[in-house]
């Protein structure tokens, strides 16, 4: 079960080095009396069973989605900062509660490949937050138009070569967020100019 996989490497999630992820048969393993895992990591339901709504992935050597995350049906906010994730696959479309998901790649923007699949996304209904920074995308496809609840978008230090004309069609969209060098200057100097319906902010680093 999943607490004893924290419970090996001593709950280490992140910065472990780590190439896969474990096979999970059930997402929310009876409790037993053991206390070992954090609790944050979960909420306990009337029921008894325990349920992982955070979980942090960062730092490590994943270089696919790891599927069996996925069957975390009641996860509220997934990280896998940092790694080499290259496809995002439709099983994540099981994710129905999930509401912030951070592929950012800061630490490993020299990777080779690029983030592809992104359509899929778009069937994460209840999304407030992505951050897509450093992962060498080239564009967002027209799919993210039904991320209907989405208000915060990352999309900084990206290969874009043009304003990605979906992001104007999310509906409740807050916040977006790119470099000072996302677009090229004309494009860059109308957005400094333009009224939108959502704030930009503009990141010189």
């Amino acid at each position: 079960m999943l607490w004893k996989f924290f419970r090996k490497t001593g709950n280490k999630y992140g910065h472990s080095r780590i190439s896969h992820w474990p096979p999970l048969r059930r997402a929310s393993p009876k409790t037993n009396g053991n206390t070992y895992v954090f609790s944050h990591f979960f909420v306990f339901s009337n029921r008894g069973e325990r349920y992982i709504l955070w979980l942090p992935l960062d730092d490590n050597r994943l270089s696919s989605f790891p599927l069996t995350v996925t069957n975390l049906t009641e996860l509220r906010e997934l990280s896998i900062t940092n790694g080499n994730v290259k496809t995002i696959p439709k099983e994540i479309s099981r994710l129905t509660k999930l509401e912030k998901l951070d592929l950012g790649n800061f630490w490993n923007y020299k990777r080779k490949n690029q983030c592809d699949s992104l359509e899929n996304l778009s069937a994460l209904k209840n999304l407030k937050e992505l951050n897509l920074g450093w992962t060498k995308i080239r564009s967002l496809p027209p799919e993210f138009a039904m991320l209907e609840k989405l208000e915060v978008l990352n999309i900084e230090f990206n290969n874009f070569k043009r304003f990605p004309e979906v992001i104007d069609k999310i509906p409740g969209l807050k916040l977006l967020i790119i470099s000072h060098r996302e677009f090229n200057k004309k494009t860059m100097k109308a957005l400094r100019k333009q009224a939108k319906k959502y704030k930009i902010q503009i990141d010189m680093f």
